[in-house]
């Protein structure tokens, strides 16, 4: 029981420490650039090339077999000049004069994303602010072009050549979803728990369930962190259908072990290491199978979806027979003993 502690306490390092696991485009807003080809990409040369030409924050780039996935959350430049016309917009009422004057200066700061700068300074100030949030979006369009040329140029591609995938979060959608997500993984949790306490109506064996699960967790949440799979909206319900299986593979072995009858504890124990073994190794299988047809596919929803199951049924191996099994054999002797 020793080694499930250990492999908990290493999950936990990785997941908070380091290196961490890391909320994905869909929770903390952004954008995502998949470019495949029928040829290999350089990642390294196209890295330094949108550092050198963007001020992108949290640029990652990485390879996706015979292509390459270019995520960033914002533009500094944008999201300055988004800040300055939501603080002109919040003074326009009570101070139009310096809202009109932040609104001007936010068009002036985008001039080399613009053909040209439209000029502000006669017009009214609720026409300025609108005429400035149109020069936003002109601007943000011109920026998103010239990040795809440079991709291109990096690359040595040509347009006809390449294949995108674009996606695009807002930072408060993404609020939104993270907020969901932190709802929906803290209500599967809580009326699992009670049904788990309900079913079995002792506590011993309810909390092994529960220790174990959570075990499952983290051995995922720590093989996301070690190999760079972010949380998002495709892996928390990859991470749900994990506390699902292993809740399954624990009640089999809870049941056979305290419900059924008529055999040494240690001999129902083993029966039911053999069902279990047996279910999670066919999973293992058919999910790592999934796992590489994705990554050569270059599917990114279901290659993430299979690491997070399969890290995942790794550590319920380790929780499950390591460490619930154990406590159940040690409860059941307890209990035989007792009466």
């Amino acid at each position: 029981m020793i080694l499930p502690v250990i492999f908990a306490v290493l999950m936990l390092f990785f997941i908070f420490v380091s290196p961490g696991v890391k909320p994905g485009l869909d929770l903390k807003g952004g954008t995502m650039l998949i470019v495949q080809a029928d040829q290999a990409l350089d990642v390294e040369s196209l890295e330094n090339a949108l550092k050198e030409n963007f001020d992108l924050e949290e640029l990652k780039v990485t390879s996706t077999g015979m292509g390459v996935r270019v995520q960033y959350a914002q533009s500094t430049l944008i999201a300055r000049s988004l800040e300055g016309l939501e603080e002109a917009q919040s003074l326009l009422a009570s101070n139009p004069t310096e809202a009109k004057q932040k609104a001007i200066e936010m068009v002036q700061g985008l001039g080399g994303l613009l053909d040209s700068v439209p000029d502000l300074t006669s017009l009214e100030p609720n026409i300025a602010l609108e005429s400035a949030r149109n020069s936003l979006s002109l601007a943000e369009e011109q920026f998103n072009v010239q990040v795809q040329e440079t991709v291109l140029q990096s690359l040595n591609l040509l347009p006809e050549e390449a294949r995108f995938q674009k996606k695009e979060v807002g930072t408060s959608l993404g609020q939104a979803f993270w907020q969901n997500a932190i709802n929906v993984i803290i209500a599967a949790i809580i009326l699992i728990t009670i049904v788990i306490f309900v079913f079995f109506r002792e506590i011993v064996p309810s909390a092994a369930i529960i220790i174990a699960a959570l075990i499952d967790i983290l051995a995922a949440l720590g093989g996301m962190s070690l190999f760079g799979i972010p949380l998002s909206l495709s892996t928390i319900p990859a991470l749900l259908m994990l506390v699902g299986y292993s809740i399954d593979t624990d009640i089999l072995l809870t049941t056979r072990l305290l419900k059924k009858r008529g055999e040494n504890p240690a001999i129902r124990a083993l029966d039911s290491m053999k069902t279990g073994l047996t279910m999670t190794s066919t999973t293992l299988v058919a999910v790592f199978v999934m796992l590489v047809l994705a990554y050569y596919a270059q599917i990114t929803i279901i290659f993430e979806i299979a690491a997070v199951l399969f890290f995942g049924l790794i550590g319920d191996l380790i929780s499950t027979w390591l460490l619930n099994a154990p406590i159940l054999l040690w409860y059941a002797e307890r209990k035989k003993t007792r009466f």
